[in-house]
């Protein structure tokens, strides 16, 4: 073969190869995304970033469970209680979905209840589903998924600093329980949509019921009263060590 069909064989291969790059740019090469593992269209990192995500929240902690879904029944129906947390400083998890699965002793499912719930950063939420209708001595377990929230930009320092004042005082009187007390807000913002979580336990500590209310405001540097009602159950009046009463208070 002489030196010219060499140069022109090799300058085909050359012109081939480049047509070919060019068509797999243009028509064939996938477009860059986010779920694509690589760095290729002006990301922070690989998926994050410029058109992505930014890597702040991407590499933000999942939420994570700290108290196992636990249900309680009585005569005015069943709650279930669960606590979650949000290990992330600066950023507070909003309607983060989550689904109560529950199985009986052989293995079928006999009922699922899904709700949202947001923890603030650095808190825990104590979550009380009032949706079971499954009652506790028919479960044989419960499987709890939390899924991806929505993240949001907060400033601990502008926080509300919610605790009790006074109490909890748990009175029961015939088949009636009422838990009282007061809630002082001691940080530089206001309070709003306050939940008052009340959760009361026989003289052994196991947890027999809970029940809520919800104070408006409690505004910086002031008190405000709560009064938690439970539904009239004579046996749980008589079972309940007033003692043995736990109180969560927390804010929106």
């Amino acid at each position: 073969m002489s030196n010219k069909q060499t140069i022109y064989g090799t300058a085909f291969v050359l012109v081939a190869a480049g047509i070919a790059v060019w068509a797999y740019q243009a028509f064939l090469k996938p477009a860059g995304s986010c779920t694509d593992g690589m760095r290729n269209q002006g990301e922070e990192k690989a998926d994050c970033g410029g058109p992505c995500t930014p890597c702040e929240i991407v590499e933000l902690q999942p939420l994570r469970v700290t108290k196992e879904p636990n249900v309680l029944t009585s005569a005015g129906g069943n709650v279930a209680l669960f606590e979650v947390l949000n290990p992330n400083r600066d950023y507070a998890a909003r309607s983060a979905p989550y689904s109560l699965k529950i199985f009986e002793s052989g293995g079928r499912m006999i009922e699922e209840v899904a709700g949202e719930l947001s923890v603030p950063s650095l808190r825990r939420a104590l979550v009380l589903e009032r949706g079971v209708k499954t009652f506790s001595k028919s479960i044989a377990r419960i499987e709890f998924s939390v899924g991806e929230p929505r993240w949001e930009r907060s400033f601990s320092a502008l926080f509300p600093s919610l605790s009790l004042s006074s109490g909890p005082f748990s009175v029961a009187s015939g088949t009636t329980i009422r838990v009282s007390g007061s809630v002082k807000n001691d940080g530089s913002a206001d309070a709003s949509g306050i939940e008052i979580i009340a959760v009361v336990s026989d003289q052994y500590g196991k947890e027999l019921y809970a029940s809520r209310s919800v104070l408006s405001s409690v505004p910086a540097s002031s008190v405000r009263d709560f009064s938690v009602a439970f539904p009239a159950d004579a046996l749980l009046a008589r079972l309940i060590d007033p003692g043995n009463t736990r109180v969560v208070i927390q804010a929106e």
